[in-house]
């Protein structure tokens, strides 16, 4: 089934048909598909599954009916196989070259598109006498090296201060967290009465919103909750968001416990500005 001069034949012919590097054991052939479109991935699991019953009839007929198999015979028979299963492949095909005469060569046809949704992204200044509190968490490898970014803005667009911090070893989601502490308790410190925090972490701005501050981080959150007239917590893109997380990745290559801050915009640091429309591709 594998080894055989015959079968090597059939399995290097399919591989070449899809345009797909060969694979060696039966899992890492269905898996030579995962970067394709949906529609090329079915009709590659059927054809492979095709592959495998096919020589396997060939070589029983062989052993049982001394029937002697054709390479010719089972390549029409996967073929026919494929284009008989095209009703089935509801997924949608790249809108590549690619796929469209690989789909159309296998008797399939074409199919829907993949077609990426366009989102318009701005980034807002706070209301006056609010400050707002960007904030990003990164870590490489998740967990990994890890850092916490936030960078804050008055009512006029102008960055008032920035933080960068090594956080060491952690999650993603202890970082997006950390970040958000890290801005939050800036402000506590600066006498900022009004604050609106944003961070590109759904799940880490939904827990202080809802006041379900995660374990690790509910002491220091408990400390400076009560330190302001107004909180607002959003969550944004990070197509708008792009300046805290530049601030968090410089965070990660920080000592753990390392901070980084300043007043004012780092003469390298790109920001946000609300005059430009930024959009996100999804």
């Amino acid at each position: 089934m594998w080894n055989c001069t015959f079968s090597l034949e059939i399995w290097e012919w399919i591989h070449q048909l899809y345009q797909l590097q060969r694979g060696q054991t039966f899992v890492e052939i269905l898996k030579k598909a995962n970067s394709q479109s949906e529609a090329v991935s079915q009709a590659w699991f059927i054809a492979v599954f095709s592959v495998m019953v096919e020589l396997w009839k060939s070589r029983n007929c062989y052993i049982y009916d001394e029937i002697k198999p054709s390479i010719a015979r089972i390549k029409a028979r996967v073929l026919d196989c494929i284009r008989a299963s095209a009703v089935r492949i509801k997924g949608k095909m790249f809108n590549s070259v690619h796929d469209l005469v690989l789909l159309k060569n296998l008797g399939i046809g074409v199919r829907n598109v993949n077609t990426p949704l366009i989102k318009i992204c701005r980034w807002y200044p706070p209301p006056i006498n609010f400050i707002k509190i960007c904030c990003d968490g990164a870590a490489k490898g998740n967990p990994g090296p890890a850092g916490a970014g936030v960078i804050i803005r008055d009512h006029n667009c102008s960055v008032i201060a920035t933080i960068a911090k090594g956080l060491g070893n952690c999650s993603n989601f202890i970082a997006e967290v950390s970040a958000i502490l890290l801005g939050i308790e800036w402000a506590a410190a600066n006498n900022k009465l009004q604050i609106w925090v944003v961070s590109d972490s759904i799940t880490a701005i939904k827990s202080f919103a809802e006041n379900k501050v995660p374990w690790f981080a509910r002491n220091r959150w408990n400390s400076v909750r009560s330190s302001f007239q107004n909180m607002t917590f959003s969550h944004t893109y990070r197509e708008v968001n792009f300046a805290a997380d530049a601030l968090a990745n410089q965070g990660s290559s920080l000592p753990p416990g390392y901070v980084i801050s300043g007043n004012g915009s780092p003469a390298n640091l790109v920001i946000e500005n609300q005059e430009l429309t930024y959009y996100r591709f999804k």
